[in-house]
């Protein structure tokens, strides 16, 4: 069994956990400086003037807008909700317009964007959207892209992997002895960010060499928040780190928020017939809880190979966006879209940054987009299906 000793800082941040986040944050303050000079002397501005004819999209990504402390446990996931709506409040104040991604897409394709436009992207699902980020957008009165996975979506329990390294985190300070259940008889001492993420992976490990099931797994999960003395109840009450359930994601559907795909297991198998099952079965459970056939992607934390574009279009997906920094526009490989990560740990200089097009890193955009000529095709005919498909949601949603 998994045991849990307090020692003399138990429930407290230990020293290397703060040496390792001020260790973070000097990196981030460097360049938050820098950013904050060019804001002051008005080069985003000017970038602003120099690019307010160009017909590009700006994609944002999020994962989740904090319930409690997440966005302390993950900053580079998870944002307070202040800050999540202090950005929202800088794309209305700059003038830009929200679109839809599927709307924006279109509008970049047939070239008719008279200016820049922000679409706005969640992804995983989580159901902290639904009581955090879906009110806020309301305020503005903005449409979004969730891009659901949906296997914890129907099976309505925490996510396995996050709460291990949440419990963990909410237990640092602590050691955790007599792990056998980890494959180690080591103590492991959750003193430090390093720490509790290598503990983290070993839990996850260990749960994947016994082929524990989904039910496995939770059980687990409540026998961990137990030996470290949580309340894994209240994390259950609460759902926190749970992902909107079938009756939420048909809610949000039918209010200017686009449900997408993320694949069932948030996974993407090197065989191409388990991948595009992961698609199909994602994209089943989708439609059977909106009513809405989804045909937009999202790559799983980003990673992509360079056969899964094609795979995608077999599977009749129209677009795919990545985490590669940049602007979407004609030029992009619609497979690929470029996206930036809005998080805990961006500064409202370095947001500004985004929207003025002036700091993107890399540039990660195609001159020559990848898809073959008669794959493109696939996609025109795809696109005209989906046309014809609109008036059948339209009457399942009224049945």
């Amino acid at each position: 069994m998994l045991h849990a000793s307090d020692e003399s800082d138990a429930g407290q941040l230990a020293p290397k956990v703060l040496q390792s986040s001020s260790t973070r944050s000097l990196s981030i303050g460097a360049k938050s400086s820098a950013l904050s000079l060019a804001r002051h002397l008005g080069l985003f501005r000017l970038s602003r003037y120099f690019r307010r004819n160009s017909k590009s999209l700006l994609i944002l990504c999020y994962h989740g807008v904090s319930k409690h402390d997440e966005h302390v446990w993950k900053p580079s996931l998870y944002m307070a909700p202040e800050l999540f709506r202090q950005h929202l409040r800088t794309v209305q104040d700059f003038g830009y317009d929200v679109l839809s991604l599927p709307n924006a897409l279109e509008k970049v394709r047939d070239d008719s964007l008279t200016r820049p436009v922000v679409a706005i992207t969640f992804d995983d699902g989580w159901h902290d959207f639904y009581t955090c980020a879906w009110p806020i957008l309301k305020e503005f009165d903005y449409p979004a892209t969730v891009y659901q996975t949906t296997y914890y979506s129907f099976y309505n329990r925490p996510v396995f992997d996050p709460c291990c390294s949440y419990l963990l985190w909410k237990a640092r300070g602590q050691t955790l002895r007599d792990s056998s259940l980890v494959g180690s008889k080591v103590p492991l001492k959750l003193d430090s960010i390093e720490s509790i993420d290598e503990a983290t992976l070993m839990l996850r490990r260990h749960a994947m060499n016994l082929g524990l099931s989904g039910e496995d797994k939770d059980g687990f999960l409540c026998d961990l928040a137990e030996r470290l003395h949580l309340d894994f109840d209240a994390i259950l009450s609460s759902r926190t780190l749970h992902l909107m359930n079938p009756a939420e994601l048909a809610e949000v559907s039918g209010a200017k928020i686009e449900i997408q795909l993320h694949t069932h297991r948030h996974r993407l198998p090197r065989d191409k017939s388990l991948f595009l099952a992961e698609i199909a079965r994602n994209r089943e459970l989708i439609t059977q809880a909106t009513g809405k056939r989804p045909y937009h992607f999202c790559y799983p934390n980003g990673a992509h190979r360079s056969e899964m574009p094609g795979w995608l279009v077999e599977a009749g997906v129209l677009s795919a966006t990545t985490t590669d920094p940049g602007m979407v526009s004609r030029a992009s490989d619609r497979m690929l879209l470029p996206r930036v990560t809005d998080s805990q740990t961006v500064s409202q200089a370095r947001f500004e940054s985004w929207l003025s097009g002036a700091v993107f890193g890399r540039d990660y955009r195609n001159s020559q987009p990848a898809l073959l000529d008669h794959q493109d095709s696939t996609i025109k005919q795809l696109e005209c299906d989906l046309n014809s498909e609109k008036p059948r949601a339209r009457t399942v949603r009224a049945g």
